[in-house]
């Protein structure tokens, strides 16, 4: 009999322990403010029967309800700001010509490059000697404008 005793002890520990837990975690997801609500209305239930703490609940859930929609409002920036379409289709359209003149910056340089006369010989000894790629030193040497010293002293540092 006393180890039925002890187990249905243990059997309510357990249950009220988990209630515990869930409405620690619960009010650890409320406001400040909720929390002490919430609270009192623990309380108050505990104290009388219970009927009571079901009119008090809906008057304050309602005021729950009205703080959370003003906290919202404080928070909530981009209700306030609506985006012009015109405003929009002018900064992309600012966004794409930017990248086209980029774009078009980078295409005159190549041809720059391009029309620079470099010797191969140059290009096999920077290749050879400081063991890169044949492009990079070609490139290299067009953007020193055929100056092989120029062009490894760049290299090397």
């Amino acid at each position: 009999m006393i180890y039925s005793e002890q187990k249905k002890k243990r059997k309510k520990t357990r249950v009220l322990n988990r209630s515990r837990r869930f409405s620690f975690s619960f009010l650890f997801t409320q406001t400040l403010s909720q929390r002490k609500q919430i609270e009192s209305i623990q309380r108050k239930e505990m104290e009388t029967g219970g009927d009571e703490g079901l009119i008090e609940r809906v008057v304050d859930s309602k005021d729950l309800q009205q703080q959370s929609k003003a906290f919202d409002k404080l928070t909530d920036r981009v209700e306030d700001r609506q985006l012009d379409s015109t405003r929009v289709q002018e900064a992309m359209a600012s966004i794409a010509a930017s990248s086209e003149a980029d774009w078009n910056a980078m295409k005159m340089r190549e041809k720059e490059l391009a029309a620079v006369k470099i010797k191969a010989a140059d290009v096999d000894i920077i290749a050879n000697e400081l063991e890169l790629d044949p492009k990079v030193a070609e490139r290299t040497l067009r953007e020193h404008k055929g100056d092989a010293v120029a062009a490894i002293r760049h290299l090397l540092r």
